[in-house]
């Protein structure tokens, strides 16, 4: 009712009346950046660390390595989001270099950030081109929830090379009793 009784004022400075609106416009703006922050810490001190239930397997059927699925992370999220006022849209478009994958954390009080992921297609395992697509697009989901929630999964990643390669005690002794008697 202020704009529409300003409008009819011949009286209203325009200019003074443009600056005010940005100024509200930007205070608004900071407003609902802070509910989102406010929120998004809240959520955070709540999340938990993601179990890897995925498992590629290799070809004699052993697992070669394990993955937070999809499902999992939705799980262990979508309550917590929900009750803090986030949702989360995708997107992705084909570029020269494979495809571009955007997430957009949204808030109730209408602050939104988005996070972007090119990535190539998967072309491991046999897949078909629909198949990659699929595969490429489930990994970048599931990395920009990861992005902009700073979730942790539950075990150290070994990039699929089957283990941690860390020296146990004993090992680490032996190994210094073998150099300490080569000198």
């Amino acid at each position: 009712s202020f704009l529409e009784r300003a409008a009819r004022d011949p009286a209203i400075d325009v200019d003074k009346l443009e600056r005010l609106l940005a100024m509200k416009e930007r205070l608004d703006a900071q407003e609902r950046e802070r509910a989102f922050f406010d929120s998004l810490a809240r959520l955070q001190a709540s999340l938990p660390q993601i179990t890897k239930n995925g498992h590629i397997l290799d070809k004699s059927g052993n697992v070669r390595n394990k993955y937070a699925r999809l499902e999992d992370i939705d799980d262990a999220i979508r309550p917590l989001c929900s009750e803090e006022g986030f949702a989360f849209t995708f997107d992705q478009k084909r570029t020269q270099y494979g495809c571009e994958y955007s997430c957009k954390m949204s808030h109730r009080a209408g602050h939104s950030e988005t996070r972007t992921l090119t990535l190539p297609l998967d072309g491991g395992g046999g897949m078909n081109a629909v198949q990659a697509v699929g595969s490429t697009t489930s990994y970048a989901r599931r990395y920009l929830l990861e992005m902009h929630l700073h979730l942790v999964k539950r075990d150290e990643d070994d990039d699929g090379n089957g283990g941690p390669a860390f020296v146990t005690a004993e090992q680490a002794e032996e190994l210094r009793s073998k150099l300490a008697e080569k000198g």
